[in-house]
């Protein structure tokens, strides 16, 4: 269960993900903020709300796990390429060592 859960995690891009909380978070609440002091245009700003939560909702529904899946790809992709530079600066430095043996 635990290796299952570390597999669900992002190694590289863990804070776009921490960074895209707190962004909707603080959206959040300066909507809230401007919604509750709003007056008289309080009814036309629910009527707004309702239309874009119709309209949106499903899209967002929809796309929400393509996000996601392509965040934990290119995380995957990351750690790939600094495996194959570990790797290359490794064989780099092996055969640098035999040159150097070898005079």
């Amino acid at each position: 269960m635990k290796e299952e859960s570390e597999e669900k995690r992002l190694k590289y891009f863990e804070f776009v993900q921490v960074a895209a909380l707190h962004a909707v978070l603080c959206t959040t609440k300066l909507y809230d903020y401007a919604k509750d002091n709003s007056g008289p245009l309080k009814p036309s700003v629910q009527s707004v709300e309702g239309t874009v939560k119709n309209v949106v909702g499903p899209i967002y529904d929809k796309f929400h796990d393509v996000l996601v899946e392509l965040l934990k790809f290119l995380d995957r992709k990351v750690f790939f390429c600094f495996l194959f530079l570990y790797i290359l600066f490794f064989l780099v430095l092996v055969l640098f060592f035999e040159i150097i043996s070898l005079s």
